[in-house]
């Protein structure tokens, strides 16, 4: 055993001797980073298997949700400039509609205008010619009172010139003769 022990130390030293001389005088174990590097590509193979793809899936679910919404936004934006123009062309009829009712309602003012003037000259005719048919019944009336007092004055006027008393009848056919220019 103790041969074996001395053989042992014996490559032990003969192979801290070939370390010291290669990678050794660097500090670096060639089985520690064979036994590293065989952990890593395994932990890279389980984190790539049950994490990585669903990083890779959630991260292009995210980019298709982003497309979308950009393709949404940009269909959005043409809707937007196509009711813009439809609320523009609205706009434009309904304020042509109203200068059409505006200029048909100056129309009928000025129909309703006209025709209530005709209809004031029409009743201003009515009580002109009214009017003139009252002067003139007032003025025939007026002439016979006249007329009917003439003749009183006139025979009061012969009595006291004549001191005589004619027939009133006679009295009254002879000034109205007389008041007629004489025919009779």
């Amino acid at each position: 055993m103790l041969a074996t022990l001395h053989q042992f130390a014996a490559e032990e030293t003969a192979q801290a001797a070939e370390e010291a001389a290669g990678l050794g005088a660097l500090g670096i174990d060639p089985v520690a980073i064979l036994i590293q590097a065989g952990t890593f590509i395994l932990l890279f193979f389980l984190i790539k298997k049950y994490a990585l793809d669903a990083i890779n899936d959630k991260l292009n679910q995210r980019d298709e949700t982003i497309n979308e919404g950009l393709e949404n936004a940009r269909k959005a934006s043409i809707a937007s400039e196509q009711a813009v123009v439809e609320q523009q062309k609205l706009l434009k009829q309904a304020n042509d509609k109203a200068v059409e009712i505006i200029a048909e309602a100056n129309q009928k003012s000025g129909q309703l205008i006209t025709e209530a003037q005709a209809a004031a000259g029409a009743q201003a005719d009515k009580i002109v010619a009214d009017a003139r048919t009252q002067i003139s019944a007032e003025v025939d009336r007026a002439r016979t009172e006249l007329k009917s007092e003439l003749v009183e004055l006139v025979a009061t006027a012969t009595e006291t010139v004549t001191r005589q008393t004619v027939d009133a009848s006679k009295d009254k056919q002879l000034i109205e003769s007389a008041l007629s220019g004489g025919k009779k």
